[in-house]
């Protein structure tokens, strides 16, 4: 692992298979309005785009995630890296402070624990986001 780190194909085809890619605004499960692949900055209901456009949105979208993560240099590993580049970009960087203690000190089964606790949107546990956290924790893991 060197810095700056990159999410690699894997971690985008993550973020992919739980955010779906549609052409289409529409609300998520936390009522907030989206396009592409996840992306909500300046969305408007209403709006459609093209699967080259939700492409450059997520490139667009993940890079703050990156540059975050790259600041504190955490040993990680690439798996590592991508689990984390998908919880935080589903969760917002804001909550990368929950973890940090943990991350520094390389207590990794301490920080995928606490992946799986963040589970709920719009005040109700979601299914979809009990298999997102499943499958990043695993990759986190590997």
């Amino acid at each position: 692992m060197s810095y700056p780190m990159k999410t690699s194909i894997s971690g985008i085809k993550l973020i992919e298979q739980f955010e779906g890619i549609k052409l289409k605004s529409y609300l998520c499960p936390a009522g907030v309005p989206t396009i592409g692949i996840g992306h909500t900055k300046g969305v408007k209901m209403g709006q459609t785009i093209t699967k080259d456009i939700a492409l450059q949105y997520l490139a667009e979208d993940i890079k703050p995630i990156e540059n975050v993560l790259n600041q504190y240099q955490y040993k990680l590993s690439q798996n590592q890296y991508d689990a984390l580049v998908s919880f935080l970009f589903n969760v917002g960087t804001g909550r990368l402070t929950n973890f940090h203690t943990d991350l520094k000190s390389q207590n990794y089964t301490a920080v995928a624990a606490r992946m799986n606790k963040y589970i709920m949107g719009g005040g109700k546990v979601l299914t979809g986001l009990v298999n997102r956290r499943k499958s990043e924790t695993e990759l986190f893991l590997a």
